[in-house]
């Protein structure tokens, strides 16, 4: 499977992110993994690691792991005519589990029709994360913020 199919299927079915999801905010505008901010949608999944192919980890430089997750953040603009282009951003944040808190690191990978962000999380079985995300599409003047609580499961 391409990289580009798998992370749209990610990024459609939510369910395959392990877990409960909550947000700490605001509803969102049309997704539990989507925020709608002027004419970006931002697209954000936290999925294990496990669940890539490994032909596809290898080929992304993503490591595979029982104990590994990934964030993944994408930033879509949407024209006035409904068309939507891949758009950079600049992506930031940090998690916690109430003891720790760690930044993340993000890392583009770039395609044709997307730019995906991934951030690599360590887990530990059932103990729930908090996230905290900024994503500022280029164009923004001020980043958006994203908060969400995920509980992950060791594979």
């Amino acid at each position: 499977m391409p990289m580009k199919a798998f992370i749209l299927l990610l990024l459609t079915f939510p369910l395959f992110a392990v877990a409960t999801t909550e947000s700490m905010q605001q509803p969102y505008t049309q997704s539990q993994n989507q925020v709608r901010v002027g004419d970006y949608e931002i697209n954000f999944v936290i999925f294990n690691s496990t669940f890539i192919q490994p032909s596809i980890a290898k080929a992304a430089k993503l490591v595979r792991s029982p104990k590994m997750a990934y964030v993944n953040i994408n930033v879509v603009k949407v024209g006035k005519d409904g068309s939507r282009q891949k758009h950079k951003a600049k992506v930031t944040g940090n998690v916690f589990d109430l003891i720790i808190r760690k930044d993340l690191e993000f890392k583009p990978l770039e395609e044709k029709d997307a730019v995906y962000y991934f951030a690599p999380v360590e887990i530990q079985n059932k103990i729930p994360l908090y996230f905290t995300f900024y994503v500022k599409p280029e164009g923004m003047a001020q980043p958006k913020e994203i908060k969400m609580k995920k509980v992950l499961y060791v594979d």
